[in-house]
């Protein structure tokens, strides 16, 4: 699933913008281009003009937006306040910064980047940023009159600073130099976190190079005494829209000024395993540097500055996430109707096993008591019935016996050898013993009879009665008592 994100680099002179889609997969810029703001009705209506144009060419719809405006336009202040925590620096921020502005704070929009530690305790180190309310409100409103609302507005070359570090493999220590047409920015980073930022007037051009060389070792002179740890950079880096036709004597001059390695940025190539682009011979790195930027460190999730805060905070725009909205929801219908699918079929088919296990239930309780003819609940009553037929197959009379008749029976018939001639003719079973009444051929297998039957432990005493000869029958009646 893919998003995609739009950076506004905006000037004194021109605006680039930069579209790409981001995926799982890789992220590709879509559409880029750089617009120069007319002279013309002043430049509130050249930079309206340009987005308009910028809004026509690209399909910038559904895409969260990023912007960044003309560091000149902002106020850096590197400050020591004795708080730790973003929220309580974000509290007394203003009383801080109040002494060193000449504007009332009232007019002024406020945000911060804290430094890493450098030992003092209880203390924090951090870049203060202060732009006028005025300026914001004329970009934001210029910006929605066009149909952009900006998620995030940051100074200008300060994403390329943020995302150097994460494509270009710099040293510890380095500096990039945003070159504008109107105004340069110097960014001094030290271990991947920004130090400082300055913007200067335009002096890349004066005497070739030498007033900004004198500019920056300047400033960061300052900053060393001001921070007192030694400032070493190692490489000097170079962007924007200032060296297009002149960037290669900049870089020459300021090799020999500053005694360090220069070169100028091309995100793109730096990034050239993560980012594609299909018409990378039309791609200007001076001026779309910036604007890709933004995007990278806005996918990334990268804390940046953004003067969108307090009344001028972004709402949340749900225009970007309406495609994604919309897939979730149609995935969420087919899950449910899925699942309501899935209960139905699984209750109908519980119903229909019930009524066949009912079937059964009264096919077996019809079988087993076709005297009952009404069936209301058959288990209770096949329940009932079993234990009217339990009774029934107890020996009468003793309540807590749970000896029965068949058993008797069982154990008589298996106590009696297989041998023997014999014939039992009436049998009756009482609450403690058992009378038998038989026929057999000898008096002798009466005898046997009593001998096997008084082995049994369910017999304790078997009592012959009474032994006669019946000589029509040439058998030998008797009759005798089993005491249980």
């Amino acid at each position: 699933m893919s998003r995609k994100f739009l950076g506004l680099d905006v000037r004194h002179d021109s605006i680039s913008a930069v579209l790409v889609t981001s995926s799982l997969r890789d992220i590709h810029i879509e559409e880029f281009l750089q617009v120069p703001i007319p002279d013309a009705g002043g430049r509130d209506a050249g930079l309206r003009a340009a987005l308009e144009s910028i809004r026509a060419s690209m399909e910038v719809d559904q895409a969260s937006c990023i912007a960044s405006i003309p560091a000149d336009e902002l106020s850096f202040r590197n400050l020591r306040v004795p708080f730790k925590g973003d929220r309580k620096i974000e509290q007394i921020l203003p009383f801080e910064i109040e002494p060193t502005t000449p504007f009332p704070l009232e007019d002024l929009v406020l945000d911060f980047q804290t430094l890493p530690p450098t030992g003092h305790e209880g203390h924090t180190d951090l870049i203060a940023v202060a732009a006028l309310k005025s300026t914001v409100e004329s970009y934001l409103d210029i910006f929605s009159e066009v149909g952009f609302d900006p998620q995030t507005i940051i100074p200008g070359g300060y994403a390329t600073a943020v995302c150097l570090s994460r494509f270009a493999a710099p040293p510890e220590d380095w500096i990039l130099v945003d070159i504008g047409r109107y105004g340069d920015t110097l960014f001094f980073v030290k271990g991947g976190k920004i130090r400082l930022i300055r913007s200067y007037p335009t002096l890349s051009s004066e005497n070739g190079g030498s007033a900004l060389d004198a500019k920056i070792r300047q400033t960061l002179l300052a900053f060393e005494n001001l921070s007192a740890q030694p400032i070493a950079p190692g490489h000097t880096f170079l962007t924007g829209a200032g060296l297009n036709g002149g960037g290669a004597q900049l870089q020459s001059a300021l090799e020999k000024a500053l005694d360090l390695p220069v070169s100028r940025v091309d995100l793109l190539q730096s990034a050239s395993g993560k980012v594609k682009v299909d018409a990378e011979d039309a791609w200007h790195p001076g001026d779309m540097n910036n604007a890709l930027a933004m995007t990278l460190a806005q996918i990334e999730g990268k804390n940046q500055l953004n003067f969108r805060r307090g009344p001028y905070a972004a709402r949340r725009n749900w225009a970007a996430y309406r495609g994604l909205l919309i897939r979730l929801a149609a995935f969420a219908a087919v899950l449910f109707c899925l699942l309501g699918l899935d209960l139905f079929i699984e209750g109908h088919t519980l119903h229909r096993r019930v009524e066949r296990i009912d079937r059964e239930i009264n096919t077996i309780f019809r079988s087993t008591f076709p005297e009952i003819q009404r069936i209301v609940d058959p288990v209770h009553q096949m329940k009932t019935a079993m234990d009217e037929l339990r009774k029934e197959t107890f020996i009468p009379g003793d309540a807590n016996s749970r000896l029965l008749i068949i058993d008797i029976l069982d154990e008589i018939s298996r106590n009696i050898p297989g041998g023997i001639d014999v014939e039992l003719t009436r049998m009756v079973v009482r609450q403690e013993d058992v009378l038998i009444s038989g026929n057999t051929n000898t008096f002798n297998a009466v005898d046997d009879i009593q001998t096997h039957l008084e082995k049994s432990p369910m017999l304790q005493k078997v009592t012959i009665n009474s032994t006669n000869k019946d000589q029509s029958e040439n058998r030998v009646r008797f009759k005798m008592k089993v005491d249980l």
